[in-house]
C-alpha cells in the first residue's frame, strides 16, 4: 500500500508541476503594461516634482521607435548619452500645462534602473503652487493597447489619483496647494 501511496503522490505532484508552468507561462505572456508616477509640489524648491516607475523594455522599446533605430540601447545610471535619450523620450511624451494651455519646461534630475523596471525623476520648476493644472502623459501608449498610465499627486495629507489610456491623455486637476505645503 505504500508503494500506491507514493505513485499517486508522484503523479500529482508532477501534476502540479507541470500546471503550474502552464499558469506561469499563461501570465508572463500576458504582462501587464503600466507606469505608475508619483508627483508632489515641493515649497522649498518651488517645483513640482515628479516619480515615474517604468518597465525597462517598455522604455527601451519606446526610445528606439521614436528614433526610428533598430540599435540596441542599453539604460545605465550616469550614462550621459542614455539619460538624454531617456529625457528626450520622456519630454515628449508627457507634458504639464498651465490653464492657458502654457507648457511648462520638464528639468531632468535623473533615473535609477534595475534588472526591469527603473525610476525616472525630473520637475516642472514654478513661481508659484499652481491651483489646476493639466497633465497629459502618452508614456508608452504608442507601443500598447492597454498601458495605463497612473498620476498620483500628493499635497500634504491629501491625494489625488488619475488614470491616463488611449483614449484619456490629457486630466486636469484642480489642486489645493499651499505656498508652504
Amino acid at each position: 500500500m505504500a508503494p500506491a501511496n507514493t505513485c499517486l503522490r508522484n503523479t500529482l505532484a508532477v501534476m502540479l508541476f507541470v500546471m503550474g508552468g502552464l499558469l506561469c507561462s499563461e501570465v508572463a505572456a500576458h504582462p501587464s503594461h503600466v507606469t505608475i508616477a508619483e508627483a508632489e509640489w515641493n515649497a522649498k524648491s518651488k517645483s513640482l516634482e515628479i516619480a515615474v516607475r517604468v518597465n525597462v523594455a517598455d522604455l527601451e522599446k519606446g526610445i528606439r521607435r521614436q528614433s526610428k533605430s533598430a540599435k540596441k540601447i542599453v539604460l545605465k545610471e550616469g550614462e550621459s548619452n542614455a539619460e538624454r535619450e531617456v529625457k528626450n523620450y520622456v519630454n515628449s511624451r508627457l507634458a504639464i500645462y498651465t490653464k492657458d494651455e502654457k507648457r511648462l519646461k520638464l528639468k531632468w534630475v535623473g533615473m535609477e534602473v534595475e534588472i526591469h523596471h527603473g525610476w525616472l525623476y525630473f520637475e516642472f520648476p514654478m513661481r508659484n503652487p499652481p491651483s489646476s493644472i493639466v497633465f497629459e502623459n502618452r508614456l508608452f501608449l504608442e507601443l500598447e493597447k492597454d498601458q495605463v498610465n497612473t498620476l498620483m499627486f500628493k499635497t500634504g495629507s491629501s491625494k489625488k489619483t488619475v488614470h491616463f489610456t488611449q483614449g484619456k491623455t490629457r486630466r486636469e486637476l484642480a489642486l489645493t496647494v499651499k505656498a508652504n505645503d
